[in-house]
């Protein structure tokens, strides 16, 4: 299981290098190839991405509940832990984002029938869905061109 654990040279140190918890590869749409680990940069082109996989065996074997118990916690972490109380689910999310809305006075509608502008409304629908499905969650608020607010609730997912 060559793969599961770090390369080295040879030497006593190595011995005492932990097995890799994961391993990190270059994907595009053909292939998938673990990186090298030679310390170089990855130069990635637009078509390129890459993907971790987690060995859950191998974390769960070197996860220690009793030392992770004795940890501060950062200011930020507390605001979020306050934020859990407040969050939203995503399929709320996805029942908000495909509801019926009203358009404002100044996105009109010309209707071809009485040749008048017209309030009107939009509903979004999802049909069908793929098997990896990528969420962009709307992090500003703009209140005109000049003026955002920063979203801060919690959005808790599957």
């Amino acid at each position: 299981q060559k793969h599961l654990h770090r390369q080295g040279d040879g030497s006593s140190s190595d011995a005492q290098l932990p097995p890799r918890l994961f391993q990190i590869k270059r994907v595009t749409t053909y292939e998938e190839k673990p990186l090298p680990d030679d310390g170089q940069p990855l130069g990635l082109d637009d078509r390129q991405g890459l993907t971790i996989d987690w060995y859950t065996d191998l974390i769960r074997e070197a996860y220690d509940e009793e030392r992770d118990k004795d940890v501060t916690v950062h200011p930020s972490a507390r605001a979020q832990e306050d934020n859990e109380e407040t969050a939203v689910t995503l399929e709320h999310c996805l029942e908000l984002f495909t509801t019926t809305e009203r358009l404002g006075m100044d996105d009109l509608w010309y209707c071809n029938k009485c040749k008048d502008h017209m309030q009107a409304t939009k509903k979004f629908d999802l049909w069908t869905l793929p098997n990896i499905l990528v969420v962009h969650l709307k992090r500003f608020s703009y209140r005109n061109k000049y003026w955002r607010e920063k979203h801060e609730t919690l959005v808790t997912f599957p």
